[in-house]
């Protein structure tokens, strides 16, 4: 399975499940409320994996302008299960303390990432290079982030070469 470069994603992760999320890999799962744009993602992905640059949120050092500081390759969703609405797998691929403080019946689906690295100081970029993915037959132009913006749900993003890494 490759890597698309139709489109990438941008999300926001908190800093502390991005760090505790490397000791899960190979595979790591976040949990979201966003299904509609990890659905429209697995749709436009047609089988292939997907690139995601990731804002660390809620960072004891929080870095100005917003920035991406974490990469790694989207590879499905999974619907969160049972009325706790947990991942299908419990905590085998959860970071420790996202596990730890999930709201039971928070989740809707669990999006996973394979490959999550933190990028080198000196490969970071701001959000306001990113520009948001124009949807065909829509009469909302693709978005500029402005440079203060901090994403609070994924986003669905052109794919550039000379970022995306």
């Amino acid at each position: 399975m490759s890597i698309t470069t139709g489109f990438a994603l941008l999300a926001s992760v908190p800093q502390e499940h991005l760090e505790d999320g490397l000791e899960c890999l190979p595979k790591v799962a976040f949990g979201s409320r966003a299904g509609e744009v990890f659905a429209e993602a697995d749709y436009l992905r047609k089988g292939n994996k997907v690139r995601v640059l990731i804002y660390e949120s809620h960072s004891t050092n929080p870095i100005r302008p917003p920035q991406i500081s974490w990469t790694g390759v989207y590879i499905g969703q999974v619907q969160a299960v049972g009325k706790n609405k947990a991942h299908p797998h419990g905590d085998a691929y959860r970071p420790q303390r996202a596990f730890l403080h999930d709201t039971p019946g928070h989740w809707l689906i669990y999006w996973e990432v394979e490959s999550l690295m933190r990028l080198p100081e000196a490969e970071r970029f701001a959000i306001s290079a990113l520009r948001g993915l124009a949807v065909p037959n829509s009469r909302h132009p693709k978005p500029y982030y402005a440079s203060s913006f901090k994403p609070e749900k994924p986003h669905l993003i052109e794919y550039r070469p000379l970022i995306c890494p």
